[in-house]
């Protein structure tokens, strides 16, 4: 009994320093990662196209559109990524093996990443919710450059809140050539400057025109729901295209990705 139970110890003991080393490396191969890196950013998928030639001898390959969030470096604007090989190959080889850096469950619009760049390969990936981000990785990201901007952007705005959504109601106005919108009420729980208590964003274009204004990308019409918070960042100026709905950035309050900044300039006032 006691033997059985000193090998299950040891065994324990053994496979704990085998995690324990494999984390060391893991950190030594990502610090070398960070060091050659090109670019190191949170972006969001914009759009996903996927071409299957496997039935051709081709390749099964995505591209992904990106829209850069925080970076440092300039990541390309788009990625190309084999998700399974094709073609006919002789008795006794196989196809190389893929080394799947972005999963393929992340592969779909709208998701939003940590992604490591050399000039275009992608050498490493997190998904922006995920809870085992290194903060060196976040920390690289928020530049003096980026730090920069956004203390301007700070400095500027009308006001800085953490809100509390109370309604989210919709109106239809096509019929009568007005547009289909969505009007967000709130309640404000910390706030530095000036704020509405209501903003109102297009779900879809009405009337006659020639062509419509691109739909709001900083913040979305199904963005918010009732009894969520958010910090919010109000624009200086009216500028439809480049902040609808007056909003010049936000982000979840439990956002993983909150810079620091934006609390501190609310809580520190």
């Amino acid at each position: 009994m006691k033997s059985t139970f000193l090998s299950i110890t040891l065994l324990v003991l053994w496979n704990a320093n085998l995690f324990a080393q494999s984390d060391k490396e893991d950190d030594a191969k990502l610090a070398e990662q960070l060091k050659k890196a090109t670019a190191i950013c949170l972006v969001e998928i914009t759009k996903v196209t996927e071409v299957d030639a496997r039935p051709y001898d081709g390749n099964w390959q995505a591209e992904l559109e990106l829209k850069t969030l925080r970076s440092t470096g300039k990541p390309p604007k788009s990625i190309q990524i084999i998700k399974a090989y094709g073609g006919a190959y002789p008795p006794g080889r196989r196809p190389p093996k893929l080394v799947k850096i972005i999963p393929h469950k992340l592969m779909v619009k709208g998701k939003k990443m940590w992604l490591v760049f050399h000039d275009k390969k992608v050498v490493r990936c997190w998904a922006a919710d995920a809870k085992n981000i290194p903060a060196k990785v976040t920390s690289i990201a928020d530049s003096s450059k980026n730090q920069k901007a956004l203390k301007k952007m700070l400095n500027s705005a009308n006001g800085v809140a953490l809100v509390e959504i109370t309604d989210v109601s919709e109106k239809d106005g096509r019929p009568y050539d007005a547009n289909y919108t969505v009007t967000v009420r709130f309640k404000a729980l910390k706030q530095r400057g000036n704020i509405p208590d209501s903003l109102t964003m297009v779900k879809a274009y009405g009337g006659r025109r020639r062509g419509f204004p691109p739909l709001p990308t900083v913040l979305k019409h199904d963005s918010m729901k009732t009894g969520e918070k958010h910090w919010l960042v109000f624009s200086d100026q009216y500028d439809a295209k480049k902040f609808p709905a007056g909003i010049a950035a936000w982000w979840p309050a439990d956002a993983k990705d909150l810079p620091a900044a934006v609390k501190n300039f609310v809580e520190k006032k």
